[in-house]
């Protein structure tokens, strides 16, 4: 994460821009890590629509939303 805000951080953006741009690109990367453990783990079960989603979602907003918003609390 801390490759991330130093990235965004080198823009030249408002505060609250780059705080939103953070949490936004954290949200998606953490997404598309767990899409691609969903790949791996539909080759032996879970391979269902729901469950891809849930493999999605469930990263994207608990790793990505929550612990992007608890690293910018801590900067």
């Amino acid at each position: 994460m801390s490759r991330l805000w130093n990235w965004v951080d080198s823009k030249k953006l408002s505060k609250e821009t780059k705080k939103k741009l953070f949490l936004m690109l954290n949200c998606l990367i953490c997404s598309a890590l767990g899409f691609v453990v969903w790949l791996i783990v539909s080759k032996f079960a879970l391979n269902t629509l729901g469950w891809e989603l849930c493999f999605i979602g469930y990263a994207g907003f608990f790793v990505g939303y929550i612990g992007g918003f608890i690293y910018l609390c801590r900067k």
